[in-house]
């Protein structure tokens, strides 16, 4: 059996912690930021359809990457309706969604890595390039 100090800490200890965890929860929920409302995802501009996303993301990632020489099989999935924030993430930025995986090798030529990135794309010009694992909370599709 417990002593009742005992008991008054045990209710005090257990209380503090889900006080503690409570208020984590709601400052990273206040922290975060919202999304276009629906009479801007209404009005939205997304600039003109990508006609040859492949040449766009091919030229952007051989001026960007360190060794675009070892690229291979580049693969673009079609571009699809989306927003994203901008670099500052202080503004909505409408434009086209495409994924993006190709392989590279090391310049020995033995380690060969499959590599896959999400391009936000508007008006022709790579707006956004992230890592796919990366892309979950920064870039959203609107078009089915």
């Amino acid at each position: 059996m417990y002593h009742t100090a005992q008991r008054k800490w045990m209710y005090t200890g257990t209380f503090v912690s889900l006080f503690i965890v409570c208020s984590l929860m709601l400052s990273l929920l206040s922290c975060g930021t919202r999304g276009p409302t629906r009479d801007q995802l209404a009005k939205a501009d997304y600039g003109e359809s990508p006609s040859n996303p492949e040449d766009i993301i091919s030229d952007f990632m051989k001026k960007t990457l360190s060794d675009p020489e070892n690229l291979k099989n580049i693969t673009v999935d079609k571009p699809k309706k989306g927003w994203t924030y901008t670099k500052e993430g202080k503004a909505i930025l409408f434009g086209y969604c495409s994924g993006v995986s190709f392989r590279t090798e090391s310049s020995d030529g033995k380690d060969v890595r499959l590599i896959q990135y999400i391009v936000f794309i508007r008006n022709g010009k790579v707006e956004v390039f992230i890592p796919r694992q990366d892309a979950v909370s920064f870039v959203h599709i609107t078009e089915k």
